[in-house]
């Protein structure tokens, strides 16, 4: 399962967790840039990846409370024409 781990309470310093075998981490910063970084798993394949990816759209639609096709639509209009700005990491 690839859920956070929710804090106890508004205490800041609880907010904060150690991840150990990170797969993928993407974050914004320098305002719209976005960094993404990819971390690949001995044992896992193109397929791992995508239904990783599948899941990471699961956990979006329940967060934003939209239907997985809402998602799936703007993933594919990135797709065929990329808008977001990124930079990745060394």
């Amino acid at each position: 399962m690839l859920r956070t781990p929710r804090p106890a309470s508004n205490d800041r310093r609880k907010r904060y967790f150690k991840i150990e075998n990170p797969l993928i981490v993407a974050y914004r910063f320098d305002g719209d840039e976005i960094a993404t970084r990819v971390y690949p798993d001995a044992a896992a394949t193109p397929q791992f990846y995508g239904c990783l990816i599948a899941r990471l759209v699961r956990e979006v639609t329940e967060v934003m409370d939209v239907t997985e096709d809402v998602i799936w639509e703007a993933i594919e209009e990135e797709r065929n024409n990329p808008t977001i700005v990124y930079f990745k990491p060394n």
